[in-house]
Parts: structure tokens; sequence; C-alpha cells
């Protein structure tokens, strides 16, 4: 996903399209898309990397079976739990409608599109951890919701 993101960013760059919101890294808001091309990889392996370490630490608190689970399980579960979600929701229209056409939908469809991501990806996480992890559902959903959160950090503090 994040090589496909990266190509996503050079698009941007390349048709001139400008961030949303100025960027707090110190790079000239008109190339920034083209430096992103190039962080994007190291960025998505880390934040796939965190997000997948905090689930699986968060399902194995308190337990006494701690060994019986394993850290790839987490790791497929947060693959599942972005990739899919962020490819409909994201990766399809800012790769294939903006960089051609811009946003020409209405901002209410905008924020839609982001709001259902995140539950997606909270639910997909949440029935993966609970499956690979057996944790309770009350459990699940919040480690999810957590993972949602840190990486809306991850995306705001290095992507546009």
């Amino acid at each position: 996903m994040s090589l496909l993101y990266s190509v996503t960013a050079y698009l941007l760059y390349a048709f001139h399209h400008l961030p949303a919101f100025r960027p707090w890294i110190p790079i000239d808001i008109e190339v920034y898309y083209f430096y992103q091309t190039f962080w994007t990889i190291p960025w998505g392996l880390a934040t796939w990397i965190l997000i997948s370490g905090i689930s699986h630490l968060l399902s194995l608190a308190g337990r006494k079976d701690a060994t019986k689970y394993q850290f790839e399980d987490a790791l497929a579960v947060c693959s599942v739990g972005f990739v899919v979600p962020y490819t409909f929701f994201t990766w399809i229209p800012e790769t294939f409608i903006i960089p051609f056409f811009g946003v020409f939908w209405p901002s209410w469809i905008e924020i839609l599109r982001m709001v259902l991501a995140v539950i997606w990806q909270a639910l997909l996480i949440a029935i993966g951890l609970r499956e690979t992890h057996d944790v309770s559902w009350i459990k699940s959903a919040s480690i999810g919701l957590l993972t949602v959160i840190v990486f809306f950090i991850m995306f705001v503090a290095f992507m546009r």
C-alpha cells in the first residue's frame, strides 16, 4: 500500500496539487508531494509495525498465557484492517480522481469518506484481534479505535 501511495504522492506533485493544510515539516509546499513520494514507504512500514505492536501488546495485557499469541497475527490483522478500507476510501479516489479532476464533490462526502474508512478500519481490527488474540469485544473495539487514532496522528504528522 505504501508503494502505491508513493505513486499517488508523485501524481499529486506532477499535477501541481498542494497539501490541504500547511505541513509542519520545513519543505516548500510546492514540492511537498515530491518529497513525500520518497518517505511514504518507510513511513508506511514504521506505522504498520507501530500500530501492530500497540495492538499486540494491549491484547496481551494482563494475560498469563501471552506466549501463545504471535506478533505476526497482529501484523496480519493491522494489514487487512488498514489496507482494505484505505484502498477503497482514500487510495482509489486520491490516485484516479483527485489528481485529474480535483475534489469536485461536496465537503460532506469528503467527511463521510473519511468517517467510513475509520469505522471500517476499527471494526476490522476489532474482529481480527478477537479472532487471533481471543480478546473481548470491548477490549478489541477499544484497541481498534486506539490504533486508528495512532494511525491518524502518524498520518497528519507526515502525510497530506
